[in-house]
């Protein structure tokens, strides 16, 4: 019995040793494959199941296992700061873009006049274009909560702060519940002018060379506050001179095309912009009847990015599903 216990029990560090280089070599191969998509998990599969049946591989060694633990700690972070780079949403942003172009045209069609800034007596403005469209977004009753005779911050409205409708509710994921990143540019000659009553007639730059809604995810404000933007501040923002001109990713298998804020047009239509536009043709897009119109196609296009740690996951996944038949060929040469 001794002599069973002494021949024994060297062979426990060894099963425990393989168990754990197993447990992190499938960890880590099924791991790299997965950003490539879901079809990895069947080629991983397959493969080491014919390595198992070829070479039918056998125990590890304790660097290999380190190494192993360090590539799954690697791509597990690199997948981790994957998810928190998009954070936003281009298909979510331009679906609340066109809810929000609807309620503008409807609200047109309706009162003959695009929603504006409505002021008191002495000109300051009061509520922003938002609450004027809540019936045409489905918010009747919270419209009928509106109290018009005081300030959109006054003791009754600012009540409402907190029940932001979700047509005007920001695509970025930690974006606070009662902030909106979606606004009209109303300075002088701009279809939402403050004090003009303006309608479809007064746009003869062409409604698909106008812009309606921008998306301004620097400087996102409480919905029920009359604030939005200038000329110049869309120019600064859609311009690429912003520190957040680049708002929306969209990701290929090795590279990513990166986009500025999205907007709408007053034709109804919903764009993401070019990361980077010329100033000029912003303040055209801006503007009803300046005489110039440029083509949207001027205003779109993307920056494409290289995504250099595919091809690193690529290599290493490739290498991965190597290593048991390297692992058997060194041990078939060193047998001999």
């Amino acid at each position: 019995m001794l002599s069973m216990n002494e021949n024994q029990g060297p062979l426990a560090p060894a099963k425990q040793q393989f168990g754990l280089s197993a447990i992190f070599y499938l960890v880590a191969v099924y791991a790299v494959g997965l950003p490539f998509g879901a079809w990895t998990i069947v080629l991983t599969t397959l493969i080491l199941g014919g390595w198992l049946i070829l070479f039918k591989v056998k125990n590890g060694n304790v660097l290999i296992t380190l190494i192993l633990f360090f590539v799954v700690l690697y791509f597990l972070s690199m997948s981790l700061q994957q998810i928190r780079s998009t954070a936003y949403w281009g298909a979510y942003s331009l679906n609340q873009l066109r809810q929000i172009n609807l309620a503008i045209i409807n609200y047109e069609s309706r009162n003959r006049a695009f929603p504006s800034y409505k002021t008191d007596d002495t000109g300051k403005p009061i509520c922003s274009w938002r609450v004027l469209i809540l019936p045409f977004v489905e918010e009747q009753a919270l419209y009928e909560k509106y109290d018009f005779d005081e300030p959109w911050d006054g003791p009754n409205n600012i009540k409402l702060l907190d029940q932001m409708p979700g047509s005007f509710s920001c695509c970025m994921r930690d974006a606070p519940a009662n902030l909106t990143p979606y606004k009209l540019v109303v300075d002088k000659g701009t279809p939402f002018e403050v004090g003009k009553t303006l309608s479809y007639a007064d746009i003869r730059d062409g409604n698909s060379n106008t812009f309606a809604v921008i998306e301004d995810m620097e400087n996102p404000v409480p919905w029920t506050k009359p604030e939005d933007l200038t000329i110049e501040q869309a120019i600064t923002l859609l311009g690429g001179r912003g520190s957040g001109n680049v708002v929306h990713v969209e990701n290929d298998m090795f590279s990513s095309r990166e986009f500025g804020p999205s907007v709408s047009l007053l034709d109804g239509s919903t764009h993401m912009i070019g990361a980077r536009r010329d100033p000029e043709t912003i303040r055209n897009f801006c503007t009803r009847d300046d005489g110039r119109s440029d083509e949207l196609e001027t205003l779109k296009g993307s920056i494409k990015v290289v995504r250099w740690d595919r091809y690193v996951a690529l290599f290493a996944y490739v290498i991965l599903l190597l290593v048991p038949g390297l692992v058997a060929l060194k041990r078939t040469i060193a047998s001999r």
